[in-house]
């Protein structure tokens, strides 16, 4: 994980965050996500009419990112007057907090008096194609039909983490107490400190939005991390772009 815990003899697809009520949402590492995020600003919201990202592949990562699980649902297109509409799309990742008592559509539910958390995940939401015969996600070809292969099964890892122990930097709700640039910066400075990777905050010249942090390894690629929700200037592992060759 980018927060410094890692799995050291296996690794992970997903991560599910249970941060709040508000703020459970499931992630995917970028190179097994089969669709596309939505455009970047510096696409101005134009797909280029590639809904899907292949190939899709687990691969082993150090760098602890994660990708939002974004899906365009409504395509980049012109109006008959030529005006030009972006495209549009939602996150896959979002679950919605609650009992199955109350709702149908609720996906998870914290029990504080027992310390039971229960989640429902959709097999598609994990790339099982096919649970009956363990069946997943494998597109190495990235042409044609997608591929499959056979899962031996399902590994689950837990971690209990506590925001906000930072009162000069988070607000007790964990909100962010800085700026959007102070944080980033003293983000970056913690992953360098932690993995040895060359790192900037927010906001330096056009290689990174304020809300961003860059990390690299080398001059060939570099890698953008968005690491704050705007709306609610709260901390997060959104999306990742990466840039080849590397913008700082």
């Amino acid at each position: 994980l980018s927060s410094g815990v890692r799995a050291r003899d296996v690794g992970f697809e997903f991560l599910l965050d249970l941060a709040g009520p508000d703020s459970g949402r499931m992630r995917i590492t970028p190179d097994y996500s089969p669709y596309r995020p939505l455009p970047t600003a510096a696409e101005l919201g134009d797909d280029h009419s590639v809904f899907y990202h292949r190939p899709a592949v687990s691969r082993a990562r150090a760098d602890g990112a994660w990708a939002s699980m974004e899906v365009i649902t409504n395509r980049a297109r012109f109006g008959r007057d030529g005006t030009f509409f972006p495209a549009r799309g939602m996150d896959r990742g979002v679950l919605r907090f609650g009992t199955a008592a109350a709702s149908t559509l609720s996906d998870w539910w914290y029990d504080e008096a027992s310390g039971m958390i229960e989640v429902r995940i959709p097999w598609g939401l994990l790339n099982v194609t096919d649970p009956s015969t363990r069946t997943v996600l494998h597109d190495p070809a990235g042409g044609g039909k997608f591929g499959v292969t056979t899962t031996d099964g399902i590994v689950v890892g837990a971690v209990r983490y506590r925001r906000g122990s930072r009162p000069d930097i988070f607000n007790p709700n964990g909100s962010l107490r800085v700026d959007e640039i102070e944080y980033t910066e003293i983000l970056a400075a913690k992953i360098t400190a932690m993995t040895g990777i060359c790192t900037i905050g927010g906001g330096r010249g056009r290689a990174t939005s304020k809300d961003e942090i860059g990390l690299k390894r080398d001059n060939n690629q570099s890698t953008n991390v968005d690491v704050i929700i705007g709306s609610t200037h709260s901390p997060a592992i959104l999306g990742v772009y990466n840039c080849r060759p590397a913008a700082f």
